[in-house]
């Protein structure tokens, strides 16, 4: 016999205790990474054509490729192991039940949610405020593969499920794409809107296949979050605390120079972006949320929430 409404719902508040101790655990983290990060891995692999590794996953290779370590597996077998060291080191249960892991994704999505919808409103906000357009900002870091624009490529009818995506998207926000053919013929696209030009992000959607695009952007969930949140924020929280600082402020100061970090990584390089302090101050904001979600929620959610934020602002 199922149980009453009011019973569930208090087994429901007595296990949450359990589930926000159990979730934030590195070994949680893991778990929860682990089919994503394989999926990215092999996604750009499959998708050698059309997909590119996130540029934090790039950074990330390059710095082992300086001290002499090129195997593509090293990078994602290197963030499994320090997080199995971390769970270790801070004598954590080994015990764990897979409906954890289920929990953590409607958590992450959640999360993830409140995060477009605050988006959504700064825009209009500042759009009542300026008249300007400004669409929902990305959080994936400028990706490496192209040297300058793509050269024209054949999409698939406008009648196409890929079409709503590729096209539909850019189309929808009244942003231009780089330049696109139907067979043979050019695509009349709005024009483009200078300021509020998401550059990367366009790009990806008019020149990559929507299964590309979705393995790109949970790359930059985990990979974003493993360089800023995961290896610079307790460094710069531990050099702070070496320095005399408090335990509170080293981390406090570490969160802000981190999502301060994460923020310009977007405008640095050929790939980046032109320079907006509105789409700074965004990410800055977004980078701080992404900090007390790994501070107080653990490596996982953070991870998981910043590849479904990108995830909604491109197919929603």
């Amino acid at each position: 016999m199922p149980a009453k409404p009011q019973v569930a719902s208090r087994r429901l508040l007595a296990d949450m205790p359990k589930y926000l101790r159990d979730s934030r655990q590195p070994l949680a983290s893991l778990l929860f990474i682990a089919p994503p990060l394989v999926l990215y891995e092999a996604g750009v692999l499959y998708w050698a054509e059309t997909a590119s590794r996130n540029g934090a996953d790039v950074w990330l290779r390059d710095c082992l490729d300086q001290i002499g370590v090129a195997p593509p597996y090293v990078l994602p077998l290197l963030t499994a192991l320090g997080l199995l060291a971390w769970h270790f080191v801070a004598r954590a249960s080994w015990r764990w039940t897979p409906g954890i892991l289920c929990s953590m994704w409607v958590e992450c999505l959640a999360l993830a949610a409140a995060l477009v919808m605050i988006a959504e409103v700064q825009g209009a906000v500042v759009q009542s405020i300026t008249g300007e357009l400004r669409p929902v900002i990305s959080l994936q870091l400028p990706r490496s593969r192209y040297d300058s624009v793509p050269e024209p490529i054949p999409l698939p009818p406008p009648t196409s499920p890929e079409w709503n995506v590729r096209v539909g998207w850019a189309d929808r926000h009244g942003l231009a794409t780089p330049p696109v053919t139907w067979g043979h013929a050019p695509v009349n696209l709005p024009p483009l809107v200078e300021e509020a030009l998401e550059a990367d992000l366009v790009e990806s959607v008019a020149t990559t296949p929507a299964s590309s695009l979705l393995v790109a952007y949970l790359g930059a969930g985990i990979y974003e979050e493993t360089l800023f949140r995961l290896l610079c924020l307790p460094l710069l929280w531990a050099v702070g605390w070496g320095l005399g600082l408090s335990r509170g402020w080293s981390l406090a100061l570490a969160a802000v120079a981190t999502s301060c970090l994460f923020s310009a990584a977007h405008h640095w390089g050929p790939h980046g972006e032109p320079f907006s302090w509105y789409c700074f101050g965004f990410r800055t904001a977004a980078g701080l949320c992404f900090a007390a979600i790994f501070i107080f929620r653990g490596f996982g959610i953070a991870a998981g929430t910043h590849a479904l934020y990108d995830i909604l602002v491109v197919f929603i």
